[in-house]
């Protein structure tokens, strides 16, 4: 099921880029409590956090992801 438009991939690339409720950081947050060593949580929280506006919060999810070896979260990091 496309857009009236036929921009189905641009729909995707938007729907990515929603930015989630307090309820969504909270499961983020979550997350990264019961798995502290995993790098794609840190990461998905680093976005969440800057779809909000919390920069500088969301730089220290992207260094942790980094740490952990998540490669694409370290330029997001400084």
């Amino acid at each position: 099921m496309g857009s009236p438009s036929g921009t189905g991939d641009q729909d995707l690339e938007a729907a990515g880029k929603a930015v989630p409720g307090a309820e969504a950081l909270t499961e983020l947050e979550r997350a990264v409590s019961l798995a502290p060593e995993a790098p794609q949580t840190y990461f998905n929280l680093g976005l969440a956090l800057e779809g909000v506006g919390r920069a500088v919060v969301a730089k220290d999810a992207f260094a942790r992801a980094c740490d952990l070896g998540t490669a694409a979260a370290c330029p997001r990091a400084h």
